[in-house]
């Protein structure tokens, strides 16, 4: 894996800083951060605002405030369902 861009992660940061306070009172969210995006359990060579959530839901199932966009000022967003325990990956 390469080393983080420092650059994007500082941006990340910025932008989180902007949507946290209205994105932790989202119902079903339970923390957000800056790190790797993580696909299938395995992380990416990408740096996102991550969001946890109790529960992931089709997006059909969700209102469209529900919705996290898929970027925040050109910052990918990652959804990650967070199991009891904390954990991201199995």
């Amino acid at each position: 894996m390469r080393p983080l861009d420092s650059a994007k992660v500082e941006r990340a940061r910025k932008v989180l800083e902007r949507v946290r306070g209205a994105w932790l009172r989202r119902p079903g969210v339970t923390g957000v951060d800056v790190g790797l995006r993580e696909r299938r359990g395995e992380l990416l060579d990408e740096v996102a605002i991550r969001v946890h959530v109790t529960s992931k839901q089709a997006l059909r199932e969700l209102a469209p405030a529900e919705i996290f966009p898929d970027e925040e000022e050109g910052v990918p967003i990652d959804v990650l369902e967070v199991p009891p325990n904390g954990s991201t990956t199995p």
